[in-house]
Order: C-alpha cells, then structure tokens, then sequence
C-alpha cells in the first residue's frame, strides 16, 4: 500500500505546534481550495474560500457545476456545513479511497440527486508560505527543479516533490527554520494528496507564463513576490 502524507493537512510546519482541540484545518480561515475524491464515479470538488466558490465536475467528460456560498458554518466539533445551491458536509474523519488513506469525509447533494460520498484532503498549497523554508533549502541543493508539485510533511521532515526540465525529484527536508535538505529520486511509493493540484514556480525570475498566460503572484508575510502559481492544467 502507498504511504499517505496526511500530517501536513493538520499540523502546522516549520516548526509550529499542532493545532488545538478548538482549531480546524477547514475553518481557520487558511483554506484556500479543498479537494474530494469520489467513491464510486469520476467526481471532485474544488472549494475557494478566496472567491467564495465551489466547483464540481463529474465524469470523464468533465461535466461542471458551480455554486457560490457566504462562509462555511462549523456545527459540530470536526464537522462543518455549506449551504448553498449545492449543500456540503465536511468530517474531520478517517476515510479511505482506494487503500489510501484521507483525513477528512465530505458530502455533497444537488437539488433532486442523491449525496455524493468520498474523502477529501487540503490542497498542499494552503501552507505554502509556511514551507518556504523547506522549498528553498530544496531548490538550493536542487537549482535546475524550481517548480514545486507538492510539499506537506512526512513524519518528522518535510516532502517537497520537485520539478524540471529533466523530470521529477524528491527532496527531504527537516522541519525548522534551518533546513538540511537531501535530494532522492521520486519515491512513487508515497502518495502525497492534492500533488499537482497546484503548481507552484520559486522565484526569483520573470513570469513564467509568457506569451500563454499571466501566472497569478504569490506573496510572503512581507508582502513580496515569492513566487507564482502555475496552471496545472497547462494553457
């Protein structure tokens, strides 16, 4: 069975503490995109917080339903609520799809369809900025991968999956401010939840979208560029 990284989707890195009992990875007001995996049919859900949107789509064809919502209400320790033209329940709960294991449940029901059922994790990039550290500890013992597919944590240290023009590495990184980082080959034994859903470029540099698109900016604490957000989905 492939490993889950799952640590990262609670547990704060560089160093921080986990949260407290009170705390949630849905609802901290961080989210930035959450993602489900079906059981049964091809479906996702991608949810926004900055944009106070939903997106499902279904199938191999990628049929695609929308729905805006105000805020997610949480009823319940590890259980919280979206009420809107589709109606989204999220459990802070075990759950596994496919021999893999998934740190949260989530629901969803369409007006006159029966509930969609299947685990969900974080997108790895909502802790971006908090794993920068270890990103660059990365980038620096490994130049020529600049762009970033997934980093979460991995026990003790830090995953950061790494790619170039040459292909894909994995980088380990521990945990703190002062990274050691080593590069190995891409370890396909570890799942790592969300990888690929966002695609992020270490700065510095020009846009990297070109003549094709303007790759959003990504800023740190201090307000400077970082970074950008590529289109995983190319142009």
């Amino acid at each position: 069975m492939r490993l889950a990284l799952m640590a990262a989707l609670f547990l704060a890195a560089c160093g921080a503490g986990a949260p407290s009992s009170t705390d949630s990875a849905v609802n901290d007001g961080a989210l930035r995109a959450g993602m489900i995996v079906g059981d049964g049919e091809n479906w996702r859900l991608m949810i926004d917080q900055s944009t106070r949107n939903m997106t499902l789509t279904i199938g191999d064809d990628e049929e695609t339903h929308g729905a805006a919502f105000t805020s997610i209400e949480t009823t319940a320790p590890g259980r919280h609520e979206i009420d809107s033209d589709m109606q989204v329940v999220i459990e802070e709960t075990a759950c596994t799809h496919h021999e893999l294991d998934y740190p949260m449940r989530i629901s969803v029901t369409q007006a006159g369809q029966p509930a969609r059922e299947g685990c969900a994790a974080m997108r790895w990039d909502h802790q971006l900025v908090a794993l920068l550290p270890q990103i660059d500890a990365c980038v620096a013992a490994s130049p020529q991968t600049r762009v970033v597919r997934y980093a979460g944590a991995n026990g003790t240290r830090v995953l950061v999956r790494l790619e170039g023009e040459n292909g894909q590495v994995d980088c380990n990184a521990d945990a703190g401010a002062a990274p050691r980082a080593e590069i190995v080959a891409r370890q396909d034994d570890i799942f790592a939840p969300t990888e690929g859903d966002a695609i992020f470029m270490r700065g510095p540099g020009e846009n990297p979208g070109g003549e094709c698109y303007t790759a959003p900016e990504v800023r740190g604490a201090d307000g400077e560029v970082i970074g950008w957000m590529l289109d995983p989905y190319g142009c």
